[in-house]
């Protein structure tokens, strides 16, 4: 290994403020950050692209079976009004 001073980003990466693992060793730094990145930008992609609500048409009524017996048919009386023919009174002539 080199004394070299370390340069750019390696310099950031293997500092000794940023840790490799975090929470007693059980989680690689990298790994959390990838997650909170991960949550951030879904959280913004929900935030700029919100669902589309769903439209609805006009709601048919339901129909609810019963089991009631169906009505009777409606059967009208016969009509009371009485037609009358007037006999003519014709003759026959015969000549």
């Amino acid at each position: 290994m080199t004394d070299e001073p370390r340069r750019g980003l390696d310099r950031i990466l293997h500092s000794s403020v940023l840790p490799a693992k975090i929470f007693g060793g059980r989680v690689r730094t990298s790994t959390l950050v990838l997650c909170i990145l991960w949550v951030l930008l879904y959280t913004l992609y929900t935030y700029l692209n919100p669902a589309e609500e769903a439209v609805q048409g006009p709601v048919a009524p339901a129909v609810v079976p019963t089991r009631e017996a169906p009505a009777p048919e409606t059967t009208f009386p016969p009509s009371t009004t009485e037609y009358t023919t007037e006999p003519t009174s014709e003759t026959l002539t015969t000549r």
